[in-house]
């Protein structure tokens, strides 16, 4: 009876996650002496993101710690007390039972190889109001967002006033990951619309890469040439608002060419477009608040 009573506590104690309010409330009073008080709006926001997470996060102790990560081998490595022992078919039949429903809805990003189990792994997940910005026009994505509930706008301001160019209404669609890949800005605004927050799960930009250039470069082609026929889109739709001339085959010329700087280097190459380009990516304070929040996130989940 106790071997029992003892299996089932570690089985409890892997499915449940810790309650670490206390430990949030500290570290943010710690923050604030080195930076400054923190808006209340934004901490609100910081407060609710790891709410979120706490109640979202599937993985709970079996999460990929990309940070700690110099190769794709140290990526995909585990030091969890009974992932370790598995075998390979057996670990990604556990991540299949967690993640089946996203493994549907993305297959056509996702294929049907190893890298989905892969980069399940390091899934965070994500929440935005309505009405948050979700990625910035003319700044740099630093995740890639898998959008599983709720609507997202593509907006642009034209003469002043936000114009809204596409509407993803249903989930089931990747951002960022154009941003990620060639390290060109984000070419419109992308804000949460409707009446419920949009849902996501986040995959790290270091993690994506580090998975793409080492692990599964032929998937980093693949993935460059959806989301850059994706951006192609966007830049025509916001060519016809603008009632400007937008250069498709300028955008195919430098698409091969990020191609093959992919190809002979492994590494991003610093591929961009002409209506993406600005000359300034500094972000203000309180971005750059946010980035230090989310970057020590680890300290606390």
């Amino acid at each position: 009876m106790a071997t029992f009573n003892s299996t089932v506590s570690e089985f409890n104690e892997i499915l449940s996650e810790p309650d670490h309010s206390a430990e949030l409330n500290e570290w943010l009073e710690n923050l604030e002496q080195k930076h400054g008080d923190i808006p209340v709006e934004l901490r609100a926001q910081i407060v609710g993101h790891f709410a979120n997470y706490k109640e979202n996060n599937r993985l709970k102790d079996i999460a990929g710690k990309y940070w700690k990560a110099e190769t794709y081998e140290d990526l995909i490595a585990t030091d969890h007390v009974y992932l370790q022992w598995l075998p390979r078919s057996i670990i990604n039949s556990i991540v299949n039972r967690l993640y089946s429903d996203i493994f549907f809805w993305f297959k056509e990003y996702l294929g049907q190889g190893n890298f989905k189990y892969d980069l399940a792994f390091h899934f965070q997940p994500r929440i935005f109001k309505p009405g948050e910005l979700i990625l910035q026009k003319n700044t740099k994505a630093h995740e890639v967002l898998f959008i599983t509930k709720g609507k997202v706008n593509c907006e642009a301001f034209i003469n002043g006033t936000p114009k809204v160019l596409l509407q993803f209404s249903n989930g089931r669609t990747v951002i960022g990951d154009y941003s990620c890949i060639t390290k060109a800005p984000v070419s419109i605004d992308y804000v949460a619309a409707g009446e419920i927050p949009v849902q996501a799960l986040a995959v790290p930009r270091k993690a994506f890469m580090l998975m793409l250039n080492e692990g599964y470069p032929e998937k980093k082609n693949d993935l460059l040439t959806k989301s850059t026929n994706r951006e192609i889109k966007i830049g025509e739709l916001l060519a016809n608002i603008e009632h400007t001339e937008f250069d498709q085959e300028e955008l195919k010329k430098q698409f091969r060419q990020s191609t093959i700087d992919i190809n002979n280097e492994g590494s991003p190459s610093k591929f961009s477009t002409s209506w993406l380009q600005t000359e300034n990516y500094e972000e203000n304070k309180q971005e750059k608040l946010i980035r230090i929040i989310l970057k020590n996130q680890k300290e606390i989940s």
